[in-house]
């Protein structure tokens, strides 16, 4: 195609040269599309490759229903792999620790790489990637998701390069870097590969552009925190606990580089796990039951609304709609969006696809953007705490006479200890801090906390200030920082207040969340 000179709308004057490189461009796009669809990848670029892959995962995510037979491939898989932690390693002293062997593709086993037939490692009974995908089906409905296990406790990203075969999933989560960086059975094959950070990298990149060559999008997930180690305050002073931080500390700074290179996103490793306790830890890195699920938890909080490409960061005075473009935000189940003139939103339907303005009826223009839920239904937002200690404030209508409203914090999972025991969702100040108490993961919000407007009654900020008595109004506080989901459903149980109101009954309107740090709910409660 010939083209002549033309001045633009910018003023600015453009010639065939011009046009023809937005022609090419486009050609090589629709190229690149061609080659995806054809499976004959290995030209594209590994960087735009994870775009790609990474992109199409996140959508079908959200918009493919799974249709109970997964013929037409509408069930997602998706690859956990990684080491002892992923494996859930276990004592075997835990009455519901299951012996099970680890098994590669091409059938490197644990009984024979570590006690030559003897025995088999024991692992927990629940493990990361059960609370993973059940926090995701929960999200996006039943089965939608579903976790391929390719675990092997002691593990290292040498042997998995050297071990495994490409996944095959439609996303793989990756965890290597403890074992490779303080494991010294990693050298078992005769060489010196623990602590050797440039192998590491190395074999990380085989697995990694495997699984894209592959068709397989990726995730990376840093090395998980480790516990403090008593040796490094003794007489002996062991400095090996020391070293052995830094060594991981280093790895992980590495493995956040490589990531760059294939605009891969990673997953926090110490975030999931922050403040988890010790007394629901086997060891130095290896967590009990309860633990496990949370993790899985909290990593599902990654794939909920925009996310793990959009950080949906709340600060104190964030107020979260229900707008899913930018609120970060799902809804399941007799859930849906409606309009009315008592929400505080923004009016976002409007009353037909005419794209006319003013719209005609200007009703549609005074009402406000909310999501109505009955039964089963359930609202779920994702968000990034920047700090420990933030504290949830539903916005909520009702007008059913002993409607309560479940608030749920990442799944109901087990939330991590108080990092300053001082804070402990301010129920108690004593001379010796309760470091056996759990802050709870959920909180049920009945008739009697809503404040009467009209005809209904909502519940909110608001209600706060205007309360005599705000400290004994029920919040849901967040203990940590990092990505997190709440959720909003019927409660899990029937208020002791409220008797005769079973769960699943009634119906409410969902506005949103209102967030402030622990330092501002404080001045609230107590003006």
């Amino acid at each position: 195609m010939a083209y002549v000179k033309t001045t633009w709308q910018d003023g600015k004057t453009y010639g065939a040269e011009s046009f023809n490189n937005i022609e090419q461009g486009i050609a090589n796009n629709d190229a690149r599309l061609t080659d995806i669809e054809n499976g004959n990848i290995a030209t594209i670029g590994l960087d735009r490759l994870e775009t790609d892959l990474l992109g199409k995962f996140m959508l079908d995510l959200r918009t493919i229903p799974y249709d109970g037979d997964d013929v037409e491939g509408t069930q997602l898989k998706i690859c956990m792999m990684g080491d002892s932690v992923f494996y859930g390693y276990a004592d075997a002293k835990d009455p519901e620790a299951v012996e099970e062997d680890c098994i590669t593709d091409d059938g490197d086993s644990w009984s024979l790489r570590f006690t030559q037939g003897k025995s088999k490692p024991y692992r927990a009974k629940q493990r990361i990637h059960n609370g993973f995908e059940t926090g995701l089906n929960a999200v996006y409905g039943a089965n939608k998701v579903k976790v391929i296990p390719k675990l092997y406790s002691g593990y290292c990203a040498k042997w998995a390069s050297q071990h495994y075969y490409a996944s095959g999933a439609d996303l793989v989560i990756i965890n290597y870097g403890i074992n490779d960086a303080v494991g010294s059975w990693v050298n078992k094959d005769g060489d010196n590969y623990m602590g050797d950070i440039e192998a590491y990298i190395g074999y990380m990149r085989l697995i990694v552009e495997r699984e894209l060559q592959g068709g397989t999008a990726v995730v990376l997930m840093t090395p998980t925190r480790n516990t403090m180690m008593l040796d490094n305050q003794s007489a002996n002073n062991n400095p090996e606990d020391t070293n052995d931080r830094t060594r991981i500390d280093a790895y992980e700074i590495a493995l956040r580089q490589m990531a760059q290179e294939y605009n891969i996103p990673v997953i926090d490793g110490q975030e999931v796990t922050r403040n988890l306790s010790t007394h629901h830890a086997y060891d130095f890195c290896h967590f009990t039951n309860e633990d496990n699920i949370a993790i899985g938890y909290r990593m599902a909080a990654y794939f909920v609304g925009q996310s793990p490409l959009y950080k949906n960061e709340v600060q104190s005075g964030t107020y979260l709609g229900v707008n899913p473009q930018y609120d970060n935000m799902n809804i399941t189940g007799l859930a849906q969006f409606a309009r009315a003139s008592y929400s505080p939103n923004q009016p976002m339907i409007m009353a037909n696809v005419n794209l006319e303005y003013p719209i005609s009826d200007p009703d549609w223009r005074s009402k406000g953007l909310m999501v109505n839920i009955s039964g089963t239904g359930s609202i779920t937002w994702s968000f990034y705490a920047p700090v420990d200690g933030m504290v949830i404030i539903p916005s909520v209508y009702t007008k059913t006479n002993g409607q309560g409203v479940g608030m749920q914090l990442d799944f109901g999972g087990k939330q991590g200890k108080w990092n300053n025991m001082w804070n402990a969702g301010l129920k108690f100040r004593t001379a010796t801090p309760d470091y056996t108490y759990e802050e709870p993961s959920a909180v049920d919000i009945n008739y009697t906390n809503f404040k009467q407007i009209g005809e209904g009654m909502t519940y909110g900020l608001h209600v706060f200030e205007e309360a005599e008595n705000p400290s004994e109004l029920p919040v849901l506080y967040v203990t940590t920082k990092g990505w997190h989901t709440v959720s909003l459903m019927m409660p899990a149980t029937s208020s002791a207040s409220v008797p005769d109101v079973p769960v699943g009954d009634g119906n409410y309107d969902v506005f949103g969340l209102n967030f402030l740090t622990l330092h501002d709910y404080k001045c609230l409660v107590r003006k």
